[in-house]
């Protein structure tokens, strides 16, 4: 997890995992969480965020990056593609 800070306040935050794919013995950076404070959103902040997430996430060896969102996070799919993103499949989950 990595957190913006300016003037002492959390302007946001962002976390990702490294999951190892064992039939084709790659790995992904998976996003896990990203939130920028509303009045700070537009600024580069998410930008920066997954920009050192990404360095992170190359130097364990990821050839990739992904994220999940919900259907009804239109927002987070717009941000999700200014920031690159495509959207290339979907999930399927089912409770334990």
């Amino acid at each position: 997890m990595i957190v913006a800070v300016e003037d002492g306040a959390v302007r946001g935050f962002a976390s990702a995992a490294v999951t190892p794919f064992f039939h084709d013995g790659s790995r992904r950076l998976r996003l896990t969480a990203i939130a920028v404070a509303s009045p700070h959103r537009g600024r580069g902040v998410a930008r920066a965020l997954v920009a050192a997430l990404e360095s992170w996430g190359r130097d364990r060896g990821c050839g990739m990056v992904e994220a999940t969102s919900a259907e009804h996070r239109a927002d987070a799919h717009a941000a999700y593609r200014a920031l690159g993103f495509e959207e290339t499949s979907r999930r399927f989950v089912r409770p334990l």
